[in-house]
């Protein structure tokens, strides 16, 4: 039985989805209408759903590094196992790479970011969450308008901490909002979202794993028209059965394609060239095997999802 807030699930597992094809062969304005909103969401909806006094910062900061840095550890040395022989390049140069530079284009480089984004907000009172936020959203302006760059996308960081410290402060207003709209008024926020966004990815480019970002005001604008329509597309799939499932099954296991997709489609690329539908199933099965191989290993069928 799906839960009241069955939507946040079902819209998860249409932006994974989303991600996916993202990183597949589109034309170009189709992929950066996708790249204007997918990971930003991610960011606000995580936001919108933790609970953030509900313990001390050093159990929270305990209970996130496990959800998330451990399976990223188990994930990272599957990557990094299976793309050298897509890239043709050696395991211990690709080896030297990532501990040097990060995962780059590959989107293991969201969880870190997540991490230290979910670490910061926790660490700031709710009362100074809109203050810090906006701080926090000049210095990611500077860095993208700057070109500075980190190690390991921590360039990043402020941006996307900015999202959930803004998100979590007007949390409260968000889900009444979200909650109280009509389905009528849903469709016309999908219609006019999905035009801002595309509008707008169609001028200015959002990436945020090399914190493109600028002109800031512009791309906060075509993420919450993404965002927005995301929103109302995953309320509409939570009133069909059969294929808001679908979506919210998905939308449970997010960790396991968000980390291993590119990964794996990489590497049988290069056995199943022409053969698009066959390397897409096959990038299916392993990721069921995954998501039955992490949730046995935390001894219990969870359906709490870590992103």
């Amino acid at each position: 039985m799906k839960a009241k807030t069955a939507w946040v699930d079902i819209s998860k597992g249409i932006v994974i989805c989303l991600m996916v094809v993202g990183h597949s062969s589109l034309p170009p304005m189709i992929g950066r209408w996708i790249w204007s909103f997918h990971m930003p969401f991610f960011f606000f909806i995580s936001a919108l759903y933790t609970s953030w006094d509900r313990e001390a910062f050093p159990t929270f900061c305990i209970r996130k590094a496990k959800v998330l840095l451990i399976p990223f550890l188990a994930y990272s040395v599957i990557s990094w196992f299976l793309i050298p022989f897509s890239q043709g390049t050696s395991h211990y140069e690709y080896a030297v790479s990532v501990l040097h530079n990060g995962w780059g284009g590959i989107a293991l480089w969201f969880v870190p970011v997540f991490f230290l984004s979910l670490i910061i907000c926790k660490a700031i009172p709710s009362r100074w969450a809109l203050v810090s936020g906006c701080w926090l959203m000049i210095l990611g302006s500077i860095f993208s308008w700057f070109q500075i760059e980190l190690p390991w996308t921590l360039a990043s960081v402020p941006f996307a901490a900015a999202l959930m410290l803004i998100t979590r402060y007007f949390s409260l207003q968000l889900k009444d909002c979200i909650s109280g709209l009509s389905l009528r008024s849903w469709f016309g926020i999908i219609i006019l979202g999905m035009v801002v966004s595309l509008y707008i990815s169609h001028y200015w480019r959002l990436d945020m794993c090399c914190n493109n970002i600028t002109p800031t005001l512009p791309i906060l604008g075509g993420i919450m028209g993404g965002i927005a329509m995301i929103i109302g597309i995953s309320v509409y799939l939570d009133k069909m059965p059969w294929l808001g499932n679908i979506f919210l099954h998905i939308g449970r296991n997010t960790y396991e394609i968000m980390a291993l997709s590119q990964a794996v489609i990489m590497t049988v690329s290069i056995f199943l060239k022409h053969e698009p539908l066959l390397r897409y199933a096959i990038l299916i099965v392993v990721l069921i095997g995954a998501v039955y191989l992490r949730k046995l290993i935390e001894g219990r069928f969870s359906r709490v999802e870590a992103i």
